[in-house]
């Protein structure tokens, strides 16, 4: 099982950089109260009508899932399968390591409806909705499909995918958790920038122990409380639970097992399907304790947008050196931006959480920093400590170290 999971490693980080080289393509994020226009809907061909927006709300869904540039076209488009007979339909996107589903209302009469199962290239999903008005019509006439556009009937190109790639593998068996979506969802968008700043591909996951969530590398280590099954999240999985963390935010995931060849796990959000390899990696009791004497409780809060702006700036400044230093002075924490020039000298207000304040100044690279405090975009205010071995940052049950410090 290891050396699966070893490879199944290298294989979502290769897929990850392919990502990123296609992250130029379109995109329809924000876009689903934009489709007013009503369109003809009249066809003598059968037909699927749906609303335009449960299509976009399934684009921006899998968007991490989706391979647009792969050449199998399961893996490259989404699965439109209608079920006439309950006035459904259902789109399916597989990649080789998750399954995508979502279920959405069938406008129409069941006798008219199309039955037959079409996949389109996600790309060409992609500019066609940005034409459509607020439904979607397919019609299927001569063996063409067509989809009705604003200014007309548009021929497209189509796949028909073997039921293998939109069968989810193994066998669904019983719920093993409820877990919020604001719960899980709000640790998720902590970690992902983390996630996204690392460059090795084994340590972009986000473990549950039972506990706790947390992810760890060389640099960082960030960890929040919370009763949960085991679960480790690739940076793909992540990415789809941040989706649902923005869209589903009130509801609960159930989790479900999965019997299956490999280890997986199977959850259902409202009219949402999705599964996922859980290729668990336990964190040694000594890491934890590692980490736990790095961890220093908070010393005192300070404004999360001023502090991130100092640090952004020396990171953009072309005479400054890249390192900033911290320390505190008359209850005050101060942040010395170095440049090749002298220093520069900020001072913040604070909330003081403990009496007696770490009396050392460390210096730490500006962009390392930046990235730890980009875990807690949105933040009004953040809870900071200093130490030997690190900074510490805290907000709202979210508690991230940024380790080796040196410069």
């Amino acid at each position: 099982m290891e050396e699966n999971e070893g490879i199944l490693d290298i294989l979502d980080a290769a897929k990850g950089l392919t990502d990123l080289m296609t992250e130029a393509q379109d995109t329809i994020e924000d876009l689903e109260e934009t489709f007013k226009s009503e369109i003809n809907l009249k066809t003598n061909y059968p037909y699927l009508i749906f609303k335009t927006e449960d299509l976009i709300r399934v684009m921006n869904l899998c968007n991490k899932i989706v391979q647009p540039k792969s050449d199998n076209p399961a893996y490259n488009t989404i699965s439109i399968v209608p079920v006439p007979a309950f006035k459904t339909v259902n789109f399916y996107v597989t990649n080789d390591l998750s399954h995508f589903g979502y279920q959405a209302e069938l406008i129409g009469e069941s006798e008219n409806m199309l039955d037959e199962t079409i996949s389109i290239s996600f790309i060409n999903l992609q500019k066609i909705v940005k034409l459509a008005g607020s439904k979607i019509l397919i019609y299927k006439k001569d063996n063409n499909i067509y989809i009705r556009i604003i200014d007309g009937d548009l021929l497209v190109d189509y796949r028909q995918i073997e039921r293998q790639y939109l069968e989810f593998p193994g066998t669904v068996k019983e719920k093993i958790a409820e877990l919020g979506v604001n719960n899980i969802g709000r640790i998720v968008n902590a970690a992902l920038p983390l996630l996204n700043a690392e460059l090795r591909g084994d340590v972009k996951r986000i473990n549950f122990t039972g506990d706790r969530a947390y992810f760890n590398s060389s640099f960082y280590y960030l960890e929040s409380m919370i009763n949960s099954p085991k679960i480790s999240l690739s940076l793909r999985d992540a990415e789809f639970f941040n989706k649902l963390y923005k869209y589903y935010k009130d509801k609960q995931i159930q989790i479900f097992k999965v019997e299956s060849n490999l280890s997986r796990l199977y959850i259902k959000i409202d009219n949402i399907s999705y599964m996922f390899i859980n290729s668990i990696n336990a964190i040694s009791p000594l890491l934890i304790d590692q980490i736990g004497k790095m961890m220093s409780p908070i010393e005192a809060l300070v404004n999360y947008d001023r502090l991130n702006k100092i640090v952004s700036l020396a990171t953009m400044l072309p005479s400054s050196t890249g390192n900033v230093g911290l320390s505190y002075k008359d209850g005050k924490l101060i942040a010395k931006i170095s440049s090749n020039k002298g220093e520069s000298i900020m001072n913040f207000d604070t909330k003081l959480e403990k009496e007696h304040l770490y009396k050392g100044e460390i210096f730490v690279k500006a962009e390392t920093l930046r990235k730890l405090l980009n875990a807690f975009v949105g933040s009004e205010r953040i809870g900071i400590a200093l130490s030997d071995l690190g900074i510490t940052i805290e907000n709202a049950g979210i508690k991230a170290v940024m380790m080796h410090t040196d410069i």
